[in-house]
């Protein structure tokens, strides 16, 4: 990394928050807040974050004002911060707790759209998570304890070991 400049590495980088962060504006704005993204590049990340149908079916579409928090449910929050975070077309997206406040439903919904742009796209996606279901089905989690790796592996293997993860995972169903 330190061959690399600032620059250079924030502009392969987005990040998703619990908390979602929405501008005053329309949607338009908000998917391409910081990244001077086309029509055609916001309508593609909203495509990949499974946001656009729901904005297609909005009054005024793209261009619909959407306030601080708006009409929109959080899980239609979350997606459009995950369009976001896509339109800067990053090579590692950095999602931190980015489905917890959402119910089950909108939360399983979103991992599998996080799933799906995995196995599509050349992006590297790193999830923080409390939630074990929510890395049922990535590459690799990397389970820590007190800052340090206690477990290593996917959520099988995780589950064979009846280690934290699998303790963790078991109190949580």
């Amino acid at each position: 990394m330190h061959e690399y400049s600032l620059k250079s590495f924030r502009s392969q980088v987005s990040v998703v928050f619990q908390e979602t962060m929405i501008l005053e504006g329309t949607v338009k704005d908000n998917i391409a807040f910081g990244s001077g993204a086309s029509d055609k590049d916001i309508e593609e990340a909203a495509r990949q974050s499974d946001i656009h149908d729901f904005i297609q079916s909005l009054p005024e579409k793209y261009d619909t004002a959407i306030g601080s928090r708006g009409n929109f449910s959080g899980g239609q929050l979350q997606r459009i911060c995950i369009a976001r975070a896509l339109c800067r077309k990053p090579s590692l997206l950095l999602l931190d707790e980015a489905t917890s406040a959402l119910d089950p439903v909108t939360e399983r919904g979103i991992v599998e759209t996080l799933g799906r742009l995995n196995k599509e796209t050349n992006i590297t996606i790193v999830s923080v998570s409390h939630h074990p279901d929510t890395a049922r089905h990535v590459d690799q989690i990397v389970y820590l304890k007190n800052g340090r790796v206690e477990e290593l592996g996917t959520y099988d293997e995780l589950l064979e070991m009846k280690g934290g993860f699998a303790q963790l995972a078991s109190s949580t169903r």
